[in-house]
Order: structure tokens, then sequence, then C-alpha cells
């Protein structure tokens, strides 16, 4: 499963730009960042506490969306923070 997550990110990173929409770029750059990012700072020795690194990554994937959407009104825009921000809130959940 975690190959077509691979494959998938691929595909909608290039797609983005190939064909952008304002702000585009840049989520797609800062989401290939996170992507990349996460499994690196991941506390692999304990998997049943809360992640908190990659909780700071999502929040910082979080703010950087937050700020496009703020200059850019795209409907595509507003549906990647809805899912950024139940992302985040899915590790606040797990660590409450």
């Amino acid at each position: 499963m975690q190959d077509v997550g691979h494959v998938l990110t691929a595909i909608v990173t290039v797609c983005v730009f190939l064909r952008p929409a304002p702000g585009a770029r840049t989520v797609a750059a800062a989401n290939l960042i996170a992507y990349v990012a996460s499994p690196l700072v991941e506390n692999r020795m304990d998997y049943a506490s809360p992640q908190w690194a990659i909780l700071g990554v999502d929040l910082l994937l979080l703010a950087l969306i937050t700020s496009v959407l703020l200059r850019e009104r795209d409907l595509w825009l507003q549906i990647t923070w809805g899912a950024m921000a139940l992302t985040t809130l899915l590790h606040i959940a797990k660590a409450l």
C-alpha cells in the first residue's frame, strides 16, 4: 500500500508542476518535502506513542497551506487545507 502512496505522490506532484494553479507549486514542493521528512523524523522506537516530530512537520505544512489559502481562494486549496487539518487533528487526537 505504501508503494501506491509513493506513486500517487509522484504523479500528483508532476501534474501540479505541468499545469499549475496559483500557489500550487509552492504547496506541491512543501508537500514533497514533508513527504520525505516525515519518515526521517518518525519515532521508530515507540510506535504506540504520539509521533510528535511528524505532528511538527504536519503543522508546518498546514501553516504554509494556510498562508497560500489566505492569498488564493481556489477550491483545490480549500480541499487540501481540509485534508491537512484533518491529518493534524488525528495526530492531536492520538496524543489525547
